[in-house]
């Protein structure tokens, strides 16, 4: 009875505090329950991804760790599982990334498994549905379970939905039609170990149409492509402020490595590091760092992430974003960091810690380009920042139930 009625209070408490930072629940809804004749609970928990749709504020879908994909057409309210009968049409349960025609948004594009070779579901390739979700099929982009590969990261041409890249554990693969065909336009270098596996690629944006594309993408290096990821050379190493010789690198096993590109000149790289390179060791004397690359220089910049986002980091919380038309970053690793463009420290963004306002350990961060929202997929479910996000406070964010 006592423990019933500290349950009650725990509860009591957590929705007075919902209620006084103006979050509320958007999903995935009820408790978990334990399967019959396991030990393991059903329920939500780990999300790798969110894609939005390219005209419809209220239609986005995100990828689970073990739960597979789902869909909502009234911005979270009500929530669709799309990837039923997993068995027969997606034989894994882990979604790592999603990508949806801008063109054609009824086309949507998934990898399957988690999106780290540092983490448990690999992956089996990517599928494509052409009806929103309802149904999908294999591409020729496919792994066996068996092989432990992981897709890290899809992205797509600016200017033709047919043309995509995806960050995977054996290098990085292009296809031209909608992954009908695909080629490894450049490889892994260091096959077998967490630190070569691509993990990052971004299109470098503003470029016209009708010019070479450029790119970036990640592996224990940083690589950059200006003739539409035909070749590739690394932009990190002697000379460049990203040498790996410093006091934070030296003497680490491992590192790992998303990237993202902003505007013309400007890309962004996140870097863990740690001794090792094997679960569950590979935790040991870790840390993440934030780098801003200048292309017009060649040169980095660390931008001192604050102590929280270092501490307790894993190689696999490499989510960070900045928001479109500024340098306003937005990192998480446990909890989510802020640095403005007007800034030159970041600040703590959200709490973890009980009562806390966003579940700990951050896996994506994404802002809903028709809203300015932005949205953070952790291992407790989807959150949604609801308030300015260039404003001082961060007691707005709501959980999302699926």
């Amino acid at each position: 009875m006592k423990n019933l009625l500290l349950i009650c209070k725990l509860l009591l408490i957590a929705e007075f505090v919902m209620a006084q930072s103006n979050w509320s629940p958007i999903g995935p809804v009820g408790s978990p329950s334990v399967l019959p004749d396991t030990d393991n609970q059903d329920g939500t928990g780990r999300l790798h991804s969110i894609a939005f749709h390219p005209t419809n504020a209220n239609i986005f879908y995100v990828g689970t760790a073990y739960g597979g994909l789902w869909k909502t057409t009234n911005g979270g309210a009500a929530w669709s599982n799309t990837s039923v009968n997993l068995d027969k049409q997606i034989p894994v349960t882990g979604i790592g990334d999603i990508l949806i025609d801008y063109d054609d948004p009824s086309t949507i594009y998934v990898s399957t498994g988690e999106p780290d070779d540092l983490m448990f579901n690999p992956s089996v390739g990517i599928y494509k549905s052409t009806d929103g979700g309802a149904t999908f099929n294999l591409t020729p982009l496919t792994f066996s379970y068996s092989d432990n590969k992981h897709v890290c990261r899809m992205v797509m041409h600016p200017y033709d939905p047919a043309i995509m890249f995806a960050a995977t554990t054996d290098g990085v693969y292009k296809t031209t039609d909608g992954w009908v065909t695909k080629s490894l336009v450049k490889s892994n270098p260091n096959i077998g170990s967490p630190s070569g596996t691509f993990r990052g690629i971004d299109f470098k944006p503003g470029i016209l149409q009708g010019n070479p594309q450029t790119l970036y993408a990640s592996s224990n290096e940083v690589w950059k492509s200006t003739d539409d990821g035909s070749t590739w050379t690394p932009v990190t190493g002697t000379g460049t402020g990203l040498d790996w010789t410093g006091s934070d690198f030296t003497g680490k096993l491992f590192r790992t490595i998303n990237v993202i590109a902003t505007n013309s000149d400007m890309a962004y790289a996140r870097i863990s590091v740690g001794d090792r390179d094997v679960w569950p060791n590979y935790q040991n004397n870790k840390a993440s760092f934030l780098y801003q690359y200048d292309s017009s220089t060649g040169s980095w910049t660390n931008l001192n992430l604050p102590l929280n986002s270092n501490v307790g980091s894993e190689s696999f919380f490499h989510a960070f974003i900045v928001r479109p038309n500024t340098t306003d970053i937005f990192a998480g690793t446990v909890s989510i960091s802020r640095k403005l463009s007007t800034e030159t420290t970041f600040a703590d963004w959200s709490d973890y810690q009980p009562p806390g306002d966003v579940h700990a350990d951050i896996h994506d961060l994404a802002i809903q380009p028709q809203t300015d929202e932005l949205f953070a997929c952790t291992d407790g479910g989807l959150f949604k920042y609801t308030g300015d996000l260039g404003a001082a406070s961060y007691d707005l964010w709501i959980v999302i139930k699926l």
